[in-house]
């Protein structure tokens, strides 16, 4: 819900300040949170709608009170002072003293979010702008952030719903937070917070329909130099699915200007990733899950990787001896399901090669005596 304060000196008097109360009590009380806050304390429930959050600075105009409030508003110290909430448009209603409060608002940041929901209410992502009289003393909300519209269908009546839209801007900053120059009319230069990314994200998925009424989503970007940039959109599916497109950029994001992303996906388009499970060989004992069992020709039961170890580990009586029915062999079973076994061959166990448990380290890899050649690395 967007967030706007209405500032005035006063709800009572001629046309302009029926223009506002019109204003105010008529717009979409889903879409706006609406404050007014006047200078002078006026009957607001003689003006307003009972859902209209209203509040005041003085208790009555007087002598005093107005001088006070001129020197506040040259001393610039009304803002700091009386507006505290957070608003996300603030609106200088008529010129002179109100404009004077609110051009000197320290509320000047756009924030635009990596992560958006596209619930059709921009000022939930950092929708930001502010609102002005045209000449036709009608309400215009001028807005100082970029957007991009998707237009996205299918020609399939079987789409999985569409779960959310990722964009990546090839490492130029379309969301995070940016100071805007009031005065000047224009952003400062830096990014604080920045992303190249933004995802879209569809609460509950949304079925995509062969055409749309009117633009399907809407992301809030950031000004920023794109054109000649490469964007990568992907689009992921309820699923699993994904449809990855990329779109070539001629101009830039500018403020309160749109870009328009056409795209038509097929349900034969998508693509789903095979799921997998990372599983790590360690021959730690800690992680030994394979069951026990005997290496008949030495006699020795393996319950743990350092039981597959020989001493010595060049001649041992488990990789040299004769065996008979139970090779030496390792099997890291219920993990990796990775195993080996000597080939039968020759006679002796290491004399057909093989893979055998080893401690070996450090000077192991470049001594040249035969007796530890079991740790040598051939490569």
């Amino acid at each position: 819900m967007i967030k706007i304060l209405f500032f005035t000196e006063t709800l009572s008097g001629g046309g302009a300040e029926k223009v506002l109360q019109n204003l105010v009590n008529n717009m979409d009380r889903e879409k706006f949170d609406i404050t007014v806050q006047t200078v002078w304390k006026a009957d607001s429930e003689k003006y307003l709608n009972k859902n209209i959050k209203y509040k005041y600075i003085y208790p009555c105009y007087s002598k005093l009170n107005n001088l006070r409030y001129r020197l506040s508003v040259l001393l610039k110290t009304i803002y700091p002072r009386y507006i505290k909430d957070d608003y996300d448009v603030e609106v200088a209603y008529l010129e002179c003293g109100a404009t004077k409060v609110i051009s000197t608002s320290t509320n000047k940041n756009a924030y635009v979010l990596a992560t958006q929901t596209a619930d059709g209410n921009l000022g939930n992502d950092g929708d930001f702008g502010y609102a002005v009289l045209d000449e036709f003393n009608s309400f215009c909300l001028k807005h100082k952030t970029s957007y991009l519209w998707f237009d996205t269908t299918t020609g399939d009546s079987n789409m999985p719903k569409l779960l959310s839209i990722t964009v990546d801007a090839d490492g130029v900053n379309i969301a995070g937070k940016q100071t805007y120059d009031f005065q000047n009319d224009r952003w400062n230069s830096t990014v604080t917070e920045g992303s190249s990314t933004i995802t879209l994200n569809f609460a509950g998925g949304h079925t995509l329909v062969s055409s749309n009424k009117d633009v399907m989503a809407a992301m809030v970007c950031l000004p920023a130099a794109v054109g000649g940039k490469t964007l990568t959109i992907t689009y992921s599916f309820a699923d699993g699915s994904k449809f990855t497109e990329t779109k070539k950029l001629t101009k830039n994001f500018e403020s309160g200007k749109t870009s328009r992303i056409k795209t038509n996906i097929a349900k034969n388009s998508l693509v789903k990733e095979p799921s997998y499970e990372l599983r790590v060989l360690t021959f730690e004992d800690k992680d030994a899950t394979f069951e026990p069992y005997t290496l008949d020709y030495a006699g020795v039961e393996i319950t743990n990787w350092s039981d597959l170890i020989d001493d010595p580990q060049y001649g041992g009586p488990l990789t040299y001896a004769d065996y008979k029915s139970a090779e030496y062999h390792w099997y890291d079973e219920g993990n990796t399901e990775l195993t080996h076994t000597f080939p039968n061959n020759y006679a002796y166990c290491f004399w057909g090669g093989g893979h055998a448990i080893s401690n070996y380290w450090g000077a192991g890899w470049t001594d040249e005596d035969r007796d530890v050649h079991i740790a040598k690395y051939y490569g």
